[in-house]
């Protein structure tokens, strides 16, 4: 350093004449000047500690005493940040924020030089390089000018350093951003509010140098004796880059500390990205911005949400759980497939019985699928038509609870009788899956202006295909019931029970009639006679079946929310309902014939059926 600090108790006595003795007057001034300056040099902090950052009180006065009641003082450390106009590339966004820390060079009279710079500032610390020129008192005036080169450092929080209402006006001027559906004033105030969120906490640390010049003068009109006054201080030279925040690398107005990364740092960026540019001020830097021009959405990676729901095809999947109620209505007596032998229906009415069959209530089952949608229009967009594929699965639990007594004409090799069978107890699982294949008219209603939510509503008819499984558990009775002419068998149409040439080859006859040796015995006998006599009294069948696949229309009704989670992506959550109406088969249902058949499930009765389901869902859309 080509001058060493030097002290004015040193340099005024040289700075007088060489070849004169300096007289009394002389003497009197450069020392009140020597008091004058000690005191300005060890109260220019103003007695603001450099750990806590709190204010001395006592100092802070005794610098202001110092002064001419008309002085001013030249803020040369009390920065504040500038936001300059950014440039934009022609082929894409590539905007860089160009800003500086300035001192305002209007100076300030002396009280409120004081006031501002004990009320901004936290920690202050000056160190003087050197004294230029030490000056001596002008005999004309009675003033003296020292000149000083000093450096300074400071800190500042963001309420003193950045002007949110300004910064946040010259952003929105230098940039050409299109907001669709939101007011620029609103993003203006967004804006603010990000930078002032954190203002008590930000802390600016500054670095300053600056050659001052300070003018003196002697006042011999004080009534209690002669006094030196300051009576201004102002810059008269500045370095080069004398203005430095120590904890802003690139100048963009936010702190190091508070940039995303330390790549952020190295660019002067934007606020609403944590440093890195942000032309649009959508919260999304411009790197990772599909719409850096367009204020939009996080989610829709820079993008405005409006784009998201209006999209013309939508693709949609879904799980979840429904309540299922499949009935089964067992056939009427003369529906059924027993035929004679000219293929005319042989069942006897009046000697048989329908049963009752308990059907269960609502079943719990999984549910998954997929819908594709198209919607129509350029805009709005709101209505389509969407196919689709679901799958429901479920398990019912069927319950007879009064025998079923089927009674038809038959023959046994030799005679023709009436066949009886008797299913005395019938439980049966019945395993459904059930596929759904919809063709529905598509609407949806929008929540709000940006498009995020909306409620859908389908409806329409589809194919349903059922596919089943059952698991029985039967005790069925065979018997024949024979009627005489006295001397042969003979078969008539009208089966006369109180006739006394009627007999009953059934377990429950033949067990009254004489219980030693009992039905089964005599049921015995008669397989060994012949196999056409196969009555059983209560055989069990337990066993599973693969029913026939059954088809039929049905009817649907979707509703479910829909909610933005990403770019094209939603979450959706709704509710379903299906009805279908199974119409009586062509073919005829027979349960069994033979004991040696295998029992056919209630499933396959001929009777009209019918299957409801109602349940939620839970999944995910995709907009394209």
């Amino acid at each position: 350093m080509r001058y060493t600090i030097v002290l004015l108790v040193i340099l005024f006595p040289l700075l007088a004449d060489a070849q004169a003795t300096p007289d009394k007057e002389t003497v009197y001034r450069d020392s009140l000047l020597r008091d004058a300056w000690n005191n300005l040099r060890e109260t220019w902090n103003l007695g603001i500690d450099n750990a806590s950052g709190t204010v001395d009180l006592r100092a802070y006065n005794k610098f202001k005493s110092l002064f001419d009641s008309s002085a001013t003082i030249d803020d040369e450390f009390n920065a504040h940040f500038r936001y300059a106009f950014g440039t934009k590339a022609k082929s894409k966004v590539n905007y860089q924020v160009k800003g500086y820390y300035e001192i305002d060079t209007a100076p300030k009279p002396y009280d409120v030089y004081a006031h501002d710079v004990a009320l901004e500032l936290r920690k202050l610390t000056i160190n003087f390089v050197s004294i230029i020129d030490a000056g001596k008192f002008y005999d004309d005036s009675n003033k003296v000018i020292i000149t000083v080169m000093r450096t300074s450092t400071a800190e500042k929080t963001r309420q003193f350093v950045v002007d949110t209402a300004k910064y946040a006006s010259a952003v929105f001027e230098s940039r050409k951003i299109d907001f669709k559906t939101n007011k620029a004033d609103s993003m203006r105030n967004l804006l603010t509010a990000k930078i002032v969120k954190t203002a008590d906490s930000a802390v600016y640390r500054f670095t300053s140098a600056d050659t001052l010049r300070i003018i003196m003068f002697y006042d011999e009109s004080v009534v209690d004796g002669d006094i030196v006054r300051t009576y201004k201080i102002h810059r008269i030279e500045r370095m080069n880059n004398s203005i430095v925040c120590n904890n802003d690398f690139d100048g963009d107005g936010i702190l190091d500390s508070e940039e995303i990364n330390g790549e952020a740092s190295k660019v002067p960026g934007d606020f609403s990205a944590q440093g890195l540019p942000d032309y649009d001020l959508d919260h999304v830097a411009d790197e990772s911005d599909d719409c850096p021009d367009i204020f939009g959405d996080a989610i829709n990676h820079g993008c405005p949400a409006v784009a998201y729901f209006p999209k013309n095809f939508q693709w949609d999947a879904f799980a979840g759980v429904s309540l299922n109620k499949a009935n089964i209505n067992l056939p009427e007596l003369n529906q059924l497939g027993y035929v004679d032998e000219s293929g005319n229906d042989a069942i006897d009415v009046l000697q048989s019985k329908k049963g009752v069959l308990k059907n269960p209530g609502n079943t719990t089952g999984i549910n998954a699928g997929a819908n594709f949608s198209y919607f129509f229009g350029k805009t709005r967009r709101r209505s389509g038509i969407s196919i689709g594929l679901s799958y429901s699965g479920f398990k019912a639990y069927y319950e007879l609870t009064s025998p079923i007594v089927y009674t038809f004409k038959s023959f046994d090799g030799t005679d023709y009788y009436r066949r009886q069978i008797t299913i005395d107890s019938l439980n049966e699982a019945i395993t459904y899956s059930v596929f759904n294949l919809p063709i529905m008219f598509t609407y949806r209603m929008h929540f709000d202006d940006q498009n995020r939510s909306l409620l859908n509503i389908k409806f329409g008819p589809s194919l349903m295909l059922f596919s089943t499984k059952s698991d029985y558990n039967a005790h069925i009775s065979f018997g024949g019931l024979y009627q005489t002419d006295g001397e042969n068998v003979v078969y008539t149409d009208l089966f006369e029970n109180g006739s006394t040439y009627n007999f009953f080859i059934t377990a429950d006859s033949i067990n009254a009639q004489n219980p030693n040796p009992g039905a089964n015995e005599v049921f015995n006998k008669l397989k060994q006679n012949s196999a056409s006599y196969d009555f059983a009294d209560n055989k069990p069948y337990t066993g599973k079946q693969k029913n026939s696949l059954r088809a039929t229309v049905a009817f649907n009704l979707d509703i479910n929310l829909q909610k933005q989670i990403g770019k094209n992506w939603g979450l959706q959550f709704g509710a379903h309902f299906m009805y279908a109406a199974l119409p009586e088969k062509k073919e005829k249902y027979k349960p069994i014939d033979k004991t040696t058949d295998q029992f056919n499930s209630i499933y396959n009765s001929t009777a009209k059926t019918n299957y409801s389901a109602y349940g939620l869902n839970l999944g995910f859309v995709y907009n394209f």
